[in-house]
């Protein structure tokens, strides 16, 4: 999912980043669902922040947080979480709505992909035939 965030005051995206991460955890693990990966990448100018989050149990990671407070970002979302792609979905809107409220921020959406990964492939198709 890739928004725009707008603000009238500068935010500390950090703050904000860390604050979004658990958030989403507490959902998912509100409804036993897995994060595989949650990663936020925000980015200002030359300046930018990678945020990432591999499982439900550990630590939200900081790859590179912003050295600045901006008050507009584009702002990236990427998720895979075995859940219903929708409950992802209108879960990270109400949330990006919520901190709205509390950072005073607006948001804009510019591209939104969500998809149900098909079955996993036969893993004997992978084998190789090594005899020969």
């Amino acid at each position: 999912m890739k928004l725009s965030l707008t603000s009238k005051f500068p935010i500390d995206f950090n703050l904000f980043a860390g604050e979004y991460m658990e958030r989403v955890r507490e959902a998912m693990t509100a409804k036993n669902y897995e994060i595989a990966h949650l990663k936020l990448f925000a980015k200002k100018e030359e300046d930018y922040a990678k945020v990432s989050l591999t499982d439900n149990g550990t630590d939200i990671e900081f790859n590179h947080q912003m050295d600045e407070r901006w008050s507009d970002y584009e702002l990236y979302i990427n998720a895979r979480i075995s859940s219903d792609p929708d409950f992802i979905y209108m879960t990270s809107l109400s949330l990006l709505d919520i901190l709205g409220d509390k950072y005073d921020y607006t948001y804009n959406t510019h591209n939104i992909e969500h998809f149900r990964p098909g079955d996993p492939p036969d893993p004997n198709a992978r084998k190789l035939n090594m005899a020969g």
